[in-house]
């Protein structure tokens, strides 16, 4: 599901890269989450228009991923350990 809501240069580089394909899903499904609640709590707020569905929900969590990923650019790739790493040694 997650190859069908990314941008195609984020998903040519899950198929190269099983780890970072792991972190993006991972990323993409709990930012989905994220935004299901949402959208859910302004839904019952308003209590006007149709329930928000888990597809559109996923969809927009594909959209923000592929904005963040990007405006990050070859930063995307790089793991947050190495960043860890990165900022012991300037420390």
């Amino acid at each position: 599901m997650a190859d069908s809501v990314l941008d195609p240069e984020v998903t040519r580089r899950m198929a190269r890269d099983p780890v970072l394909r792991h972190r993006i899903l991972k990323a993409v499904q709990t930012a989905a989450e994220q935004i299901h609640r949402r959208r859910v709590r302004a839904w019952v707020a308003s209590d006007q228009g149709p329930l928000p569905t888990w597809d559109q929900s996923w969809e927009l969590a594909g959209q923000e991923f592929t904005l963040v990923w990007q405006a990050l650019g070859r930063l995307a790739t790089v793991s947050p350990e190495d960043i860890d790493r990165a900022f012991e040694i300037c420390s």
